[in-house]
């Protein structure tokens, strides 16, 4: 039997890049997506993991989505995907391979539990799980509490995995 598999495809020599998810092999896979492709589609990598896994990259690369599962192959993706020894990162130790946010490993490393963490940001447990797995959005009024709560610690950034920019920001007198 075959373990769960996210898989990379390629269309054509340079074309998107395609993040995919199996329970059967990742080359049956690309065989039946080939059917419906006039372009060449090459497996270019695959990984151990789940649905979850697939959804944390697709969060992860959400910015050079073209359509489905289909991603813009740039440098960046590239590094990712291709690296050898690739890990998920931030891995909960609960066994379930699920990734976390920024704001989960905050939370384990000054010994705070969600619970506690909720009643300072006036909301629910459950929202706060959500926070941290990545599978909600916080609003507006919630990013600015959780800067506040964490002493600016974690930002509105790190919840759409932008890169730190303030290098990059020049003051305009």
């Amino acid at each position: 039997m075959t373990s769960p598999t996210v898989y990379f495809a390629r269309a054509g020599d340079d074309g998107p890049i395609k993040i995919g998810y199996t329970a059967s092999s990742p080359v049956e896979r690309i065989a039946a997506l080939q059917t419906g492709c006039p372009w060449r589609i090459s497996l270019i990598g695959a990984i151990e993991g789940g649905t979850k896994e697939e959804a944390w990259l697709h969060r992860r690369f959400a910015a050079l989505k073209i359509e489905g599962e289909w991603f813009r192959p740039t440098p960046e993706i590239e590094k990712a995907i291709l690296a050898p020894g690739f890990t998920w990162p931030n891995i909960l130790e609960t066994g379930d391979r699920r990734p976390q946010t920024k704001l989960g490993t905050w939370l384990k490393a000054n010994g705070i539990a969600r619970s506690e963490f909720a009643l300072a940001l006036g909301c629910s447990h459950v929202a706060v799980t959500r926070y941290v797995l990545g599978d909600r959005f916080p609003e507006r009024d919630i990013l600015i509490a959780i800067y506040v709560a964490t002493n600016g610690e974690i930002t509105p950034n790190d919840f759409v995995d932008l890169p730190d920019l303030s290098s990059r920001l020049q003051c305009v007198a």
